[in-house]
């Protein structure tokens, strides 16, 4: 065979090989694109990733919930002892959403790390009162739940907060904070008329019953709440933070701030002012103003104005006396919130955690050395080299130097090298690194201002023996 042919068919099973392989990818990507089908159908019959994944869409929920974004692939269902739904209850297709629930029993005993699935009716007071071993569940902190039970408490939350609404629209409760302050009995007798002013909403379609899945009503409250836009969180004194944050006003609709969901997520303002009204919050429980209990908060959203302003009147300056006597001019009502915060570290605030303690305080950036200290380090190193001179340490290795620093350095050092080469007859520069420190010094003092006159005139007031080597070189660039 000659030489032709065995190329032509060398080509031949090339082409073979190519072709093959250009087969099992085509067929990969095919299950590839038939196991993401097979998926998504999967997930569009699986009533609760699908339907929080449209409430989200639909209410844009804030991240001040801390809700997660869900990863749809996986099942959210009970363990076979706390299961609450029947198969068919579980499919969002079903017909039948009527199916009767109760309120779960996980066989964990902690159960203030679960959220419970449950009825729309036993929702209603689970989510105000303690009960089956359960805390109030909006209590519940969502960093302390699973993902799954994470996924459970943001489906909910739709459903409450329409609720809530309708209940303060229909007259049966002046803010939520009074609805926090009810007793059971009183709530549930409440739950009927609200329930029933809620499927007025809904329209006749609707075919829910105060018995339905709450993961199911909350599909259809998910369609009632109204699409607002993101409010900037404000930044205002302490005074009337006080008032927004427990009594809202025309912006929130009445809401108090510390309730209003639709915040912009990227100000840090609403944290300052939590953590400063909290704190003025259970001073007013330490001075009997408001009861101890779990909805002290509540009790604040339903005082009456005078009483509610003398409050802060009384807890404030309580508040002023927890600050050393030099901050205490500083932390005033008509100061801001975010002015306030600047001093509640432990070194002006008593009720710090580390108050007292002194903590030593370790500085992120490394201490800037001027070109005339690493003048000495370069030639005769230090403790931090074991007395190996910072030339030799390449690239800052065994001095403690970022290599970035030390290239500045070592650019720096070569041309005030240059410079006393040129102008003062040195010899090598191992004759550097035997001198006494004085005489090391003067080389350094006599060919410095050699390198001055060669910047520009502009620049020349900031090239200084006291400037770091990286600022010396950034006006020596500009220069040339």
């Amino acid at each position: 065979m000659s030489n032709m042919s065995r190329r032509r068919c060398a080509k031949h099973m090339h082409r073979i090989k190519q072709a093959r392989k250009d087969e099992v990818i085509r067929q990969s990507r095919c299950s590839a694109r038939h196991a993401l089908a097979t998926r998504r159908e999967k997930e569009w019959y699986d009533p609760t990733s699908h339907a929080i994944t449209a409430m989200h869409c639909r209410l844009n929920l804030s991240s001040l919930d801390h809700a997660e974004r869900l990863d749809t692939s996986d099942s959210v269902t009970a363990n076979d002892d706390e299961q609450l739904l029947d198969d068919r209850a579980n499919d969002s297709d079903s017909d039948d959403v009527n199916t009767n629930v109760h309120a779960v029993q996980p066989s964990s005993p902690a159960k203030s790390c679960t959220f419970p699935l449950a009825s729309c009716r036993v929702m209603w007071c689970l989510w105000f009162h303690e009960s089956g071993g359960y805390p109030p569940l909006r209590t519940i902190q969502h960093s302390s739940l699973s993902r799954t039970h994470k996924i459970r408490r943001t489906a909910t939350q739709p459903f409450i907060r329409k609720l809530v609404a309708v209940a303060i629209k229909g007259g049966y409760a002046a803010s939520e904070g009074a609805l926090e302050l009810l007793d059971k009995v009183d709530l549930e007798a409440m739950f009927d008329s609200v329930f029933a002013a809620f499927l007025n909403e809904c329209g006749p379609l609707c075919t829910l019953t105060s018995d339905s899945p709450c993961t199911v009503a909350s599909k259809w409250a998910a369609k009632l709440l109204p699409m607002s836009p993101k409010l900037p969180f404000p930044s205002v004194d302490c005074q009337t933070m006080w008032r927004l944050w427990y009594k809202g006003d025309t912006a929130t609709s009445g809401i108090p701030y510390r309730r209003f969901a639709n915040w912009e997520s990227r100000s840090s303002d609403r944290s300052v002012a939590k953590r400063i009204m909290t704190h003025l919050a259970q001073i007013a429980v330490n001075e009997s103003l408001v009861p101890s209990s779990l909805s002290f908060e509540a009790n604040l959203e339903v005082m009456h104005e005078d009483a509610f302003m003398h409050a802060f009147d009384v807890v404030f300056p309580i508040f002023v006396r927890q600050f050393v006597p030099s901050a205490q001019a500083f932390v005033t009502p008509h100061k801001k919130c975010n002015r306030v915060a600047k001093f509640l570290g432990p070194r002006f605030w008593s009720e710090h955690p580390l108050a007292g303690s002194n903590p030593i305080i370790v500085s992120k950036k490394p201490p800037v050395v001027s070109c005339r200290q690493m003048w000495f380090l370069w030639f005769q190193g230090d403790d931090a080299s074991n007395g190996v001179p910072y030339r030799r340490c390449i690239n800052g290795s065994g001095c403690g130097m970022r290599r970035v620093s030390w290239l500045d350095a070592k650019y720096a050092m070569e041309l005030v090298l240059k410079y006393a080469k040129k102008h003062q007859r040195l010899g090598s520069v191992g004759t550097l690194e035997t001198m006494d420190t004085t005489t090391l010094a003067g080389v350094f003092d006599r060919t410095f201002p050699l390198l001055v006159n060669d910047i520009d005139p502009k620049y020349r007031r900031f090239v200084r023996p006291g400037k770091s080597c990286g600022t010396i070189m950034t006006y020596k660039r500009r220069s040339s």
